[in-house]
C-alpha cells in the first residue's frame, strides 16, 4: 500500500464496518489539538475514532528494479469517550472496549494485499485524558514510497 493511501484507507474500511455505525470516523488533519468535528461528536454521541497522520516509517528495505523504498510505517487510531454522553439517553451506549475490537476486526483481519498489524497491545494505551476516557491502537503495515 502506498504511504499516501493509509490514513484514506483505514477511514474508508471504519466507516463500512457494521458493528461500529453511528460513531464519528475522522481522518487528522494536521490541526491537532484542534481537531474539527472532535468535540462536536464527543458533546453530541459519546464516542468518536481519530485516524491520526502516519508517523513517516522505519526504512526496510529498498526495491532496486523499480526505485521503490519500503517502510514499516505506524498509523495510531484512537478511540475517544466522554461516558457521561455515550452512557446517557442519546448517547450510543457503546462498549470503548468492543470498539477497539472492532477497528481491529476491520483493519487488521481484513483482506488487504498489505494488511494492517497490531503495532502493540492495543488494551496497554487505556488512560484518561481531561475526563475523556481515551485508548490508543498503534497500527503497522508495510508501505512504499
Amino acid at each position: 500500500m502506498n504511504i499516501e493511501d493509509l490514513q484514506s484507507t483505514a477511514k474508508t474500511l471504519i466507516e463500512a464496518h457494521a458493528p461500529l455505525d453511528g460513531i464519528t470516523v475522522i481522518a487528522d488533519d494536521g490541526t491537532w489539538p484542534q481537531t474539527p468535528a472532535r468535540e462536536a461528536a464527543l458533546e453530541s454521541d459519546g464516542l468518536v475514532i481519530i485516524i491520526w497522520q502516519d508517523t513517516g516509517g522505519t526504512p526496510l528495505d529498498v526495491v532496486s528494479r523499480r526505485g521503490r523504498l519500503m517502510l514499516s510505517v505506524d498509523l495510531p487510531i484512537t478511540i475517544e469517550e466522554n461516558r457521561k454522553v455515550n452512557l446517557a439517553a442519546g448517547g450510543l451506549n457503546k462498549d470503548p472496549g468492543l470498539v477497539v475490537r472492532e477497528v481491529l476486526s476491520c483493519l487488521c483481519g481484513f483482506p488487504l494485499s498489505d494488511p494492517f498489524e497490531p503495532g502493540d497491545d492495543p488494551y496497554s494505551n487505556i488512560g484518561d485524558v481531561g475526563g475523556i476516557n481515551m485508548r490508543l491502537i498503534n497500527l503497522k503495515n508495510k508501505s512504499t514510497i
